[in-house]
């Protein structure tokens, strides 16, 4: 499934809750995320995500409880923060000093948490949501 501007409420409402959180990768080229994460509850289900067209990203590293809690705490999206801000001004600057006439997006920024404290920040255009029945 796919997620942007228009039906970004809906993250809030996936399962991410005590999914086994396996890593992800950035393709700078792409201007993709992807990362998976094992199902928390059904144990033959991985769920995997691609955020593309990537603007901004940021992982916290807190590791609070130790590196060993890899547990999904939480995901959902955020309307209005700090670095959406900033992130719109750097847009709209760009666009008024080099005259591009790039269509307007309605980016989406979303938050996933760890258990262990960490915690990733991603705005992109949009994100993908596959399930895998392994």
């Amino acid at each position: 499934m796919r997620f942007l501007f228009e039906n970004r409420e809906k993250i809030d409402k996936l399962d991410s809750h005590d999914g086994m959180f396996e890593g992800y990768s950035f393709d700078s080229e792409k201007r993709t995320i992807s990362m998976s994460w094992m199902h928390g509850f059904e144990k033959n289900k991985r769920v995997h995500l691609r955020f593309n067209h990537v603007i901004y990203s940021e992982m916290q590293s807190y590791q609070i409880w130790g590196p060993g809690l890899k547990r999904i705490y939480h995901m959902w999206h955020v309307d209005d923060s700090l670095q959406m801000k900033k992130m719109k001004e750097l847009i709209d600057i760009d666009r008024k000093e080099n005259y591009r006439s790039i269509k307007e997006v309605n980016y989406i920024q979303i938050i996933i948490k760890i258990v262990s404290g960490d915690e990733l920040t991603i705005i992109c255009e949009s994100m993908d949501w596959e399930e895998e029945i392994i």
